[in-house]
């Protein structure tokens, strides 16, 4: 029906020609009816030739149609213009592409939600179970460390005990050591004594040396062998008390010249003289 209908500015509106929609749907711009009344007035009019429709109409439509405008492609399906607005297709085209572009970027924004929330809750459990072995080890640390010290606290307590029971050897040592210190002091001074007395008796009795010669060949000559060794025996051991007894008798003033040993010589050498 709208074939061979020419096609001016006014009614080429956002790419889309406003005669091709079927005559079923709605009007929706004053330029529709404007146009439709002038065909139906002008039955012989049928392709818009008439002069009457380009003077009378063209500024009427020029007043209420929005300056021309030819959008891309991109602002059909980006932006809502006034093609869209008059187009009931268009209008329909620009919502559902703007719903399709509304959920699939909602879809985009949920599955990158999800994927954050994803990635946050496996760090979150990657923290945990970071943070439990941590703690883990550091429990593990803690006992280890307290069994070694448990440990070391047992073996200083065995060596203070070692160590005491050392010093109080120690301390008997040392008294051990002083006690044996003034004993060998006292032998030493008695050792001393001992041998002045002796150096004395030597002394005293050189100058009887002669004397002492001739009695011992007379008590030889007049008595058995067995006589003269117990006559030899008694008198070392009274040169033995006699510089015993000296030695105590220092104390007292005595000397050991009071002490003398009766060896029995004496009584016979006055018996030899009453008889001679």
């Amino acid at each position: 029906m709208y074939h061979n209908t020419p096609k001016t500015p006014s009614y080429y509106m956002g790419g889309v020609d406003a005669y091709a929609m079927p005559a079923h749907h709605p009007k929706s711009h004053p330029a529709l009816d404007l146009g439709e009344e002038s065909r139906l007035a002008h039955p012989n009019g049928m392709h818009w030739s008439s002069p009457h429709f380009a003077e009378q109409n063209l500024q009427f439509l020029s007043t209420l149609s929005p300056p021309i405008h030819t959008p891309t492609t991109d602002d059909v399906f980006s932006f809502p213009s006034t093609s869209t607005e008059s187009s009931p297709h268009m209008s329909h085209l620009a919502v559902s592409v703007s719903d399709r572009q509304s959920t699939s970027a909602f879809h985009d924004a949920e599955f990158g939600e999800g994927e954050t929330v994803q990635k946050t809750t496996l760090r979150r459990s990657q923290n945990r179970q970071a943070q439990r072995r941590f703690r883990e080890r550091k429990e593990a640390q803690k006992t280890e460390l307290l069994s070694r010290l448990d440990e070391l606290q047992a073996k200083h307590d065995a060596m203070a005990k070692s160590l005491e029971s050392m010093r109080s050897r120690n301390d008997t040592i040392e008294s051990d050591k002083r006690r044996l210190e003034k004993e060998v002091e006292s032998l030493r001074k008695w050792r001393e004594k001992i041998l002045g007395v002796m150096a004395d008796i030597v002394r005293r009795d050189g100058s009887l040396n002669s004397d002492t010669d001739e009695l011992m060949r007379r008590v030889e000559s007049s008595c058995s062998p067995g006589c003269w060794r117990k006559g030899m025996e008694y008198e070392r051991s009274c040169i033995v008390m006699q510089t015993l007894l000296g030695l105590f008798g220092e104390g007292q003033g005595q000397g050991p010249e009071r002490y003398r040993c009766d060896t029995g010589d004496e009584g016979r050498d006055s018996k030899k003289g009453r008889r001679a």
